[in-house]
């Protein structure tokens, strides 16, 4: 697979992350990249910008921040108790993105530090369903068990 993103790590000088294909690929993947650097940025107002008044999140696993949830609730979720877990906020570092017309992958590293200074590092994939310009879905796959053992820690205090 010659000039794909895992060879070059993630990185391409082709525009958008990794970008072949078309223009609606290129576009996709730019508005995925913006919306995690308002995440990355903890901009609340541009992050909550990207969600579709429909939006819907389906987040893999069970526990706290695993189930379907609106976009309220998934903004809840990012914004607040998120920041209680992990003070200093998360970030995500993408590591390759692929699109097909309205829907993008992502595989990412998400990274911060627990409430008790303990380093957080979780690889996730996130698949994201496109629509007028904003995210209408979101699909999470990471790693419950580091997930749940970070906000058992917050909540034990």
């Amino acid at each position: 697979m010659v000039g794909t993103d895992v060879e070059q790590g993630g990185r391409s000088d082709r525009g958008a992350r990794g970008t072949q294909g078309s223009a609606q690929g290129v576009e996709a993947k730019r508005l995925v990249e913006a919306f995690y650097d308002a995440f990355n940025r903890a901009d609340r107002e541009a992050y909550r910008a990207f969600l579709h008044p429909d939006f819907a999140a389906h987040i893999s696993g069970e526990g706290e921040v695993s189930g379907r949830m609106d976009r309220e609730a998934f903004s809840r979720m990012v914004f607040e108790r998120v920041g209680e877990v992990f003070p200093g906020g998360l970030q995500v570092e993408i590591e390759s993105l692929i699109a097909e017309g309205d829907r993008v992958a992502s595989q990412v590293s998400v990274r911060g530090r627990t409430r008790r200074g303990r380093a957080y590092r979780n690889p996730a994939c996130h698949v994201f369903r496109l629509r007028d310009g904003c995210v209408a879905e979101m699909v999470e796959y990471f790693d419950t068990l580091l997930s749940r053992s970070a906000f058992e820690e917050a909540a034990a205090g």
